[in-house]
């Protein structure tokens, strides 16, 4: 079921990829834009929940690649944005030795070579170029070679595949499941952004991502000379100075100094008429903003919107930069923050986001990557009315509910953020031993399976303790395996039991798991590695399959995967675990009969980003074929809404929970 529910995901993606390339123009045909986007949004998230997970390293790497490249060719047919228009003509003027900078294309001389098919698709004549001088360059060496869009967009896509090598690079640094990649790959931001329409910014992230990575490295040289790549392709860029200055990092500031001078060199006489239409544009221009346009409704004045928010920004990154230990998360932050304050947002400036988001998934932006489907409806009222527009009602659908998600999801890190009592984040000690609790109850069936597979494990848990509630009357302990476990009695209640089990144990590191669920051989390396390689990370989840399926399993199957990734919050029978050291700097374990595995994952959430490792855990689905599948899961659903509320009211009803999960089971 799965793997046929894969290949049909696949062969969506292609079909649309394919309608993109050859019957795709949102300028000639909006609604069916939007209605393209929908289905390669669509199709590329269930193509990243249901690829296969029992491919190694290299066989990932090949096949993820190869998926995203095809895909990509298909997209090239597409025709370009009116943006490559500009890109081609101010590097033709270039190599015709006029400065981009001194005349704007309504001043090129009539009836010369340069009012040629590209001048006359080109946006915003009347205004001066707002491209740095390297960025102009590049279009100009290009030219060389072809003065057509084809290979612009080629060499753009070309660096969009680098940046999937690097995250696929990141995450295996990490010890991420590989298939994350997918998220940003087959985001039809990217798509459209890179591959359909040929927006350059696809250089701008590559060269701040290598500007981080050799941040990280301590290659602080080579860090500064990425970014100021970056600044002289987007200037955008030079709002993460200050994360690239602390550490002393400021006195290698110099490194950047070339890379700024010399291509400005080469428009040295009118660099003033640069400057100006950076202030022009960010002052003046407003479209699609968030927070910029409300300012701007609210004062009346679109320049003391800009000045205001230009504060905010200021003081954000500042604030970032001094508290936010890790370079990937303050990047990612400080870009989210550059965007909610912009005056301008074009759907393709939510590329620069994405591909930092992959280590801290945000439900808030992949909800604004599926709303900016109704970006393309700009082109409808630019058919039909002449002049572009997004109506209030379309920007309040896209904004209202991603700012109500951003800030609900960030709570806890602007928490951290502003309390400077302590660090923003954790650096743990290393996870040598893990200890396997398991809470049993009635579990006589599936007793001898479970501990047949943890004794067969690869490396072997530390120790296996199996926390039996004490109205418990039909679990017993084959005799092969008494030796090699600890058997403690617990008060009943699934959460009390893990407590107990945890309290007992004495290793370092904690997996969770439920009796009717198994292991893949090499969860606890997996477990140590990502522990040991992510430092600051508490706890999190492994991720389960289920046993059998069927459509409704493999959907709940999805909507588990999608919950821990992108909510953090995972359920106990996702193989859920975390360093002792967190849970006794937390009190312990909640000792609660129910959502124990809802509140550890809030707890965790509280600390760091959850871990999420995408799949080791066999589930078993009996609860789900027992009844309903859609009974069942109205069930789950309103049970967590029920603690959720519970929690805001101050009352306690784990106990009530309980009884009416587990009503069906004789206690």
């Amino acid at each position: 079921m799965k793997q046929i529910t894969f290949v049909l995901s696949l062969l969506l993606l292609t079909l649309t990829s394919l309608w993109i390339g050859f019957w795709g123009n949102p300028q000639m045909s909006p609604l069916q834009t939007i209605v393209q986007y929908f289905v390669l949004f669509i199709a590329g998230i269930l193509s990243a929940l249901l690829f296969p997970r029992n491919l190694n390293t290299l066989q990932n790497v090949v096949i993820l690649l190869f998926l995203s490249a095809v895909i990509r060719i298909f997209l090239c047919l597409h025709p370009v944005s009116d943006d490559v228009n500009r890109y081609l003509w101010e590097g033709k003027i270039t190599r015709h030795g006029i400065n981009p900078y001194a005349i704007t294309a309504n001043q090129a001389p009539p009836d010369s070579v340069f009012r040629d098919h590209y001048w006359l698709e080109m946006n915003h004549k009347d205004s001066v170029t707002t491209y740095p001088p390297l960025a102009i360059l590049i279009f100009s060496v290009i030219g060389i070679f072809s003065y057509a869009p084809l290979l612009y967009k080629i060499i753009f896509v070309g660096f969009d595949l680098a940046i999937i090598c690097l995250i696929l690079y990141l995450l295996h640094q990490r010890k991420m499941p590989l298939r994350l990649v997918l998220f940003y790959a087959l985001n039809p931001i990217i798509l459209f952004s890179f591959a359909a329409e040929g927006h350059f910014d696809s250089l701008l992230v590559f060269s701040i991502f290598i500007a981080v990575l050799l941040k990280e490295k301590k290659w602080v040289h080579g860090a500064w000379f990425f970014l100021a790549l970056a600044v002289q392709i987007k200037v955008i860029a030079i709002i993460l100075v200050p994360i690239f200055m602390r550490n002393r990092g400021w006195r290698s500031i110099w490194a950047a100094g070339p890379v700024l001078l010399i291509p400005t060199l080469f428009f040295r006489n009118h660099i003033d008429g640069f400057i100006e239409g950076l202030i022009h544009f960010g002052s003046q221009f407003s479209h699609n903003g968030s927070i910029h346009n409300l300012l701007k409704i609210g004062i009346g004045s679109t320049e003391i919107a800009s000045f205001i928010c230009v504060i905010i920004l200021a003081v954000a990154l500042v604030l970032i930069a001094i508290r936010v230990p890790s370079n990937l998360e303050a990047v990612a932050l400080s870009l989210c923050i550059l965007i909610v304050l912009s005056p301008t947002i074009h759907f393709w400036y939510l590329s620069w986001v994405l591909p930092f988001l992959f280590f801290m998934p945000s439900m808030a932006w992949l909800y604004l990557s599926f709303v900016m489907i109704f970006y393309f409806l700009t082109w409808h009222y630019k058919i039909t009315m002449g002049f572009w527009h997004l109506p209030g009602s379309i920007q309040a659908v896209q904004w209202i509910p991603f700012f109500a998600i951003f800030l609900w999801q960030l709570k806890y890190n602007l928490i951290r953020l502003f309390d400077f009592s302590r660090e923003y984040t954790k650096n743990w000690n290393s996870s040598k031993e893990v200890s396997i609790v398991v809470p049993i109850f009635n579990e006589n069936a599936n007793i001898p399976k479970l501990l047949k597979n943890l004794t067969a494990l690869d490396p072997k848990p530390s120790e296996i303790i199996l926390s039996k509630s004490q109205k418990d009357k039909n679990s017993s302990i084959p005799k092969e395996f008494i030796e090699k476990i600890k058997v403690i009695q617990s008060p009943h209640g699934r959460g009390i039991q893990i407590a107990c089990g945890i309290e007992a144990s004495t290793k370092d590191t904690i997996l969770v798991l439920h009796a009717d669920c198994t292991c893949e051989k090499s969860v606890i390396e997996r477990i140590t590695k990502y522990l040991n390689s992510n430092v600051n990370c508490s706890g999190g989840s492994l991720g389960q399959c289920f046993d059998k399926k069927n459509f409704g399993i493999l959907l709940i199957e999805c909507l588990n995967d999608f919950r821990a990734l992108f909510l953090q919050q995972s359920f106990g029978d996702q193989g859920q675990f975390f360093r002792r050291e967190f849970i006794d700097s937390i009190g312990g374990f909640p000792k609660q009969s129910l959502m124990e595995d809802v509140e550890i994952s809030e707890q965790i959430e509280k600390t760091c980003t959850p871990a999420y490792l995408g799949g080791g855990i066999l589930a078993s689905s009996r609860r789900w074929q027992s009844e309903n599948w859609k009974k069942h899961l109205l069930l789950v659903i309103q049970i967590v809404f029920k603690y959720r509320i519970s929690k805001l009211l101050k009352k306690e009803i784990t106990d009530d929970l309980y009884d009416k999960y587990y009503s069906k089971e004789k206690l």
